[in-house]
């Protein structure tokens, strides 16, 4: 009541509470019936036990919209789960928008409101929360108010049991009308965006989630911290692609497709913050760097490629400006090294001339405090030629106590300075990766429609085999589906006589290769379902026999679908996995490496969720370690990508034309110079 109070909210506040009297000078009612008029929202901050009943008492006055503080919901095990699920048929029936329950609220100070338990936030800002923790929540709050940094929203959700984090991104798409003008930039910064940072710990609707962040990211800076990397093994499933696919895989893999900065931690969420609310990001890799110390400039340089920048060039002219001005053991290359004793003027001259360079896009401004260091004035000077040359600059003004008055120079004007030399390069590293995500994200992606008659009989195909039981379609059937489809597969055929094998091998001609066929084998090189390199019909011969026994076994062991595949073998070429898997949260994903053997052994693993176009499948395989040798490691000749690539378009049709396809895979698919094949083929 009193965070609402001092928040500044101008519209009514009624109290509600059955013991009656007064609460900081507001009469109090003693049920929400009785309230003179219909609230626009109804804050619930009671003992969960009670909390359906006055919800209900809520959707019969007429208020839409809740936010539930109370705790004792689904976190509370089986009763808690039941009073949620009741929490979401009242809120149906009403039709009201619930925020939580137990959630710490939401703060807005475009309203101004502030509908929390936690401290209060009035510094206004550009910044946007979605936490799904209210104590982090709460020390985000607090670590803010320590540097000056201010919000425009932060939202907690709680246990989401209706509003979630795609509804919240909804709402800041539709309102994202900020005005940007010369009275609020020591407020808000020099940046101009409003971004979005978010703490989660679970996603709801992944396919929406996506689409909403690309939309986000496309105009303003996103971030989110999740946690569970360790969830990537459980989640696996029984094929090389579930196995390399986990769930954490997935979710950086959605991230960094949706133009979104994934942090490892909390230091990068709180970096990211007032990286993004204080400055615009740069407009191409290009870094300068100007330190008073030889060691941390040494140390710059390294961090510079090692997070997407680089050094930019110091021209003749700028070189001799600089030479004419600073002492002669400077250091006039890029890091510039404007020496120990350096006072403000010195830095000065060397910020000023690198800024003026076309070539820099960025400033790190790197103090050391030595015994001569002017930190505050130094710190005033970073601050007026930021306004002047208006490209971004961050500091790592390097110490503690000595550095503290200019730090607060620094976050008073809005210049992030970070106390490490990595930290100051990584954000910016960020904020350049995501300016150059954003062209990528403005190309949309066209997916092709399906036969509809191919995709009737896949899914005649799909029931037969669920009709019969099976968990994953037998070989056989698996590489005929996808021949049917249109993917390039080699002769196949089922056999169960001599005779049969005989006919194959002197319709298709040699080499040929014998498989075990089972829905209950889905790796068949271990089991010695795998016999290669047959090249006239004596070795068909004995190879049949040999395969045709290891069958009848599995047979009489139960396995009674069980059969001998016969498939003509392809030439040489390079083995890759192609394969897709249905994720829980984000849909059909895509993996793409090294194959056969080598695919758990080189852990050549490259995702990509659905849909894609054709430029996001190149980009794809390019990310890979085997495309080195696809095309065309030193002089010898490229592999055929483009048929590589059709092959991998019409997998990614046959994966989203029925929903009932949980795991599909072609390991290997055999890379030609002139051809690429789908050889062996798994639908689970």
């Amino acid at each position: 009541m009193r965070n609402v109070l001092d928040s500044g909210f101008d519209g009514k506040v009624y109290p509600v509470n059955r013991n009656g009297s007064t609460i900081l000078g507001h009469k109090v009612y003693a049920t929400y019936a009785e309230l003179p008029e219909v609230p626009d929202l109804a804050i619930v901050v009671i003992p969960g036990a009670f909390v359906l009943d006055v919800l209900k008492e809520i959707g019969e006055k007429g208020t839409k919209n809740v936010v539930v503080i109370s705790a004792g919901f689904k976190e509370m095990g089986d009763e808690g789960i039941e009073r949620e699920n009741s929490l979401i048929e009242i809120a149906k029936h009403y039709e009201m928008r619930i925020l939580g329950p137990n959630c710490l609220g939401f703060v807005s100070n475009n309203c101004p409101i502030n509908a929390t338990f936690g401290m209060l936030s009035r510094s206004q800002g550009p910044l946007r929360f979605i936490s799904q923790s209210g104590a982090i929540a709460s020390s985000i709050i607090d670590w803010s108010e320590s540097i000056n940094l201010g919000f425009d929203m932060f939202v907690t959700l709680g246990n989401k049991a209706e509003l979630n984090e795609n509804d919240v991104l909804e709402y800041w798409l539709k309102s994202d009308n900020f005005e940007f003008d010369e009275d609020k930039q020591i407020k808000r910064g020099l940046s101009g965006y409003r971004p979005v940072a978010m703490y989660l710990e679970s996603i709801v609707e992944g396919k929406k989630f996506m689409k909403l962040l690309k939309k986000t990211a496309e105009i303003q800076p996103t971030f989110v911290l999740k946690p569970g990397k360790s969830e990537a093994a459980a989640s696996a499933m029984q094929s090389h692609t579930g196995s390399i696919a986990g769930a954490d895989a997935v979710f950086d893999c959605a991230m960094e497709q949706s133009g979104v900065i994934r942090c490892e931690g909390m230091e990068d969420l709180f970096d990211l913050c007032r990286a993004f609310s204080w400055e615009k990001a740069p407009e191409g890799p290009e870094v300068a760097v100007v330190s008073n110390a030889g060691g941390p400039a040494v140390l710059a340089a390294d961090f510079v490629s090692e997070f997407g920048l680089k050094l930019a060039h110091v021209t003749e002219k700028a070189r001799k400006n600089m030479e004419l001005q600073l002492p002669v053991a400077a250091a006039l290359h890029n890091p510039v090294d404007v020496l120990g004793d350096a006072l403000s003027g010195r830095y000065e001259i060397a910020i000023r001339e690198m800024m003026a360079l076309r070539d820099v896009k960025s400033m790190v401004v790197i103090l050391t405090p030595q015994v001569m260091t002017e930190i505050e004035e130094t710190a005033k000077v970073v601050v007026k030629l930021s306004k002047e040359f208006n490209k971004p600059i961050v500091c790592a003004f390097m110490g503690g106590a000595a550095i503290n008055e200019g730090e607060i120079i620094l976050n008073k004007y809005k210049i992030p300075n970070f106390r490490y030399v990595e930290r100051a390069l990584w954000v910016l590293g960020k904020m350049w990766w995501w300016r150059n995500k954003q062209v990528q994200l403005s190309n949309k992606v066209v997916s092709s429609l399906p036969d509809l008659v191919l995709v009737d009989r896949l899914m005649d195909r799909i029931s037969a085999s669920q009709f019969k039981g099976y968990k994953s379609i037998p070989s056989f059937e698996s590489n005929w589906i996808m021949k049917d489809w249109g993917l390039p597969v080699p002769a196949l055929s089922v056999v169960e006589t001599w005779e049969e094998a005989k006919e194959f091998g002197e319709k298709n001609g040699f080499p040929i290769v014998l498989k075990i066929s089972s829905p209950q084998l889905l790796h068949k090189l271990e089991e010695g379902g795998v016999m290669l390199n047959i090249h006239d019909l004596e070795q068909l011969r004995k190879a049949f026999d040999e395969m045709s026994e290891r069958v009848m076994t599995r047979q009489v062991n139960g396995d009674k679908d069980c059969k001998v595949l016969i498939q003509r073998q392809v030439g040489s070429g390079l083995e890759v996995i192609v394969g897709l898997r249905r994720d829980p949260v984000f849909g059909p994903v895509m993996i793409f490496g090294a194959g056969g053997t080598w695919a758990e052994v080189l852990g050549d693993r490259n995702l990509v969720v659905l849909p894609v176009n054709r430029n996001e499948i190149q980009s794809l395989v390019r990310r890979s370690k085997i495309y080195r040798m696809l095309s065309g490691y030193r002089a010898d000749k490229p592999y055929d990508l483009e048929k590589l690539y059709d092959l991998m378009m019409s997998l990614c049709s046959l994966m989203e034309s029925d929903s009932r396809i949980m795991d599909l895979e072609i390991n290997p698919v055999i890379v030609g110079f002139h051809d690429a094949w789908a050889v062996d083929g798994k639908i689970v």
